[in-house]
């Protein structure tokens, strides 16, 4: 089977035009808007309301905390969880302990003087964590999407809560450019098939309950797996064989030790599209696809050069973002 092993880290694409830029376009964005009290309904069907900007905000959710700082608000988070591995201007923060089994400790939620909590699904029951904070009097935000729908929604949720709504507005206009020159400049015929798996240990893939199948579709792709409903651990080689993929993704810190699993547990796939393509079987760091916070950029990205390697997607990208005065390319 023929593979070419890709490792994704951050500085493939680095948003390109708005990291390097001289000033932060988002940042300036915050200067600019005025707050007005508005809410959001979060991942739980709960609509968030605040009467006043926040001033001091507790960031759980590691993609609320980037997004933060990606929109100017790095200054008003004031606490962390174990799980926030970046960006660097949150660093120094107290770090919170939230494991979804553990206890809260009411000490340090109090000593924060918070206004607003951003938290995951994926990271705590929500009644739990709600009925905790409801008693410190703290309004919680949950994130944790399955379609790139809610993910837009979120991200303009989370900006019309912190204060940051024409950044939010801003990020997903461009984000959805982006997505739509890729989309548009690949190369007519049949669609790419594709499979993502999220673990090989045992076989996981990604069904139809994951926003990573609505992107691949907006890319003029396919999830070959979705038929399955989110994510699957009942996966066999045999099963994503028959599907003919011509893509194989798989998310995993460890390239090698994945691909090794890959073909040991499913060497069908050698026999499929995806061993003779020159992408082929195609490892990737998980957290740059899974969570959809500042880094979306660099999904879009990674995912068009490996669906369409002909593309010269730092070219599209720098088509559909128009750059802004006092940022150069």
């Amino acid at each position: 089977m023929r593979s070419k092993q890709k490792i994704a880290w951050g500085g493939l694409l680095v948003v390109l035009g708005l990291l390097v830029a001289c000033e932060n376009p988002y940042r300036r964005l915050a200067r600019e808007a005025p707050f007005l009290s508005v809410g959001a309904r979060d991942a739980t069907g709960t609509f968030v309301s605040l009467p006043d900007q926040p001033r001091r905000i507790i960031a759980l959710d590691p993609a609320a905390a980037e997004l933060l700082v990606l929109f100017g608000r790095a200054d008003r988070v004031v606490a962390v969880s174990e799980f926030c591995d970046g960006p660097p201007e949150l660093n120094a923060l107290p770090t919170l302990f939230i494991e979804a089994d553990s206890g809260y400790r009411v000490q340090s939620f109090e000593a924060l003087k918070a206004d607003l909590v951003f938290h995951s699904l994926s990271l705590a029951r929500p009644e739990r964590f709600r009925a905790f904070a409801q008693g410190l009097g703290l309004p919680v935000f949950f994130g944790g999407v399955q379609s790139w729908e809610q993910v837009e929604d979120q991200i303009q949720g989370l900006g019309r809560l912190a204060a940051c709504d024409s950044q939010a507005q801003a990020y997903v206009r461009e984000l959805n450019r982006f997505i739509g020159a890729i989309a548009a400049a690949r190369p007519t015929g049949d669609t790419v098939r594709t499979v993502v798996l999220t673990g090989t240990r045992p076989l996981r893939v990604l069904g139809r309950d994951h926003y990573l199948t609505g992107l691949l579709t907006r890319l003029g792709a396919r999830n070959v797996m979705d038929f399955l409903a989110g994510e699957t651990a009942a996966a066999s080689g045999e099963l994503i064989a028959g599907q003919r993929p011509a893509l194989v993704l798989v998310l995993s810190d460890n390239a090698a030790d994945a691909t090794l699993d890959l073909q040991a547990k499913a060497p069908e796939l050698g026999d499929t599209p995806a061993g003779h393509r020159s992408e082929g079987i195609v490892s990737v760091e998980p957290k740059v696809l899974l969570r959809p916070g500042a880094g979306l950029f660099e999904a879009v990205g990674l995912l068009g050069q490996y669906l369409y390697p002909e593309l010269a997607i730092d070219s599209l990208y720098r088509q559909a973002v128009q750059p802004r005065p006092g940022a150069r390319p």
